[in-house]
């Protein structure tokens, strides 16, 4: 097993006495290897995928061929749906009013 000095972690030698402060990021933190690029496709394809899977329940329930519940359709289709168009626009809300107070 390797020491723990060689696991990919970045470590500084601190004089005695010496301190440290570590600054919060601004950005958000993504996972190794995505960027941000990544994360704007992945969420676009899911915007559209779940689009064209309520207009096609919404055509479903409208010529009365929809196999399910009309609260099937609610929790497992529109209310995702929303919370995928919605969820960027808090977030960015919430952002720019975060840095407008600092």
């Amino acid at each position: 097993m390797a020491p723990s000095s060689c696991r990919g972690r970045e470590e500084a030698s601190l004089e005695e006495g010496r301190r440290v402060a570590i600054q919060p990021t601004e950005e958000p933190v993504l996972a190794t290897g995505v960027n941000a690029e990544d994360e704007r496709f992945s969420l676009k394809a899911a915007v559209a995928a779940m689009v064209a899977v309520s207009v096609v329940a919404s055509l479903a329930y409208v010529l009365n061929v929809n196999p399910f519940a009309i609260s099937f359709n609610i929790s497992f289709v529109y209310l995702p749906t929303a919370v995928l168009i919605i969820g960027p626009f808090l977030a960015r809300r919430r952002r720019s009013a975060s840095s407008s107070v600092s």
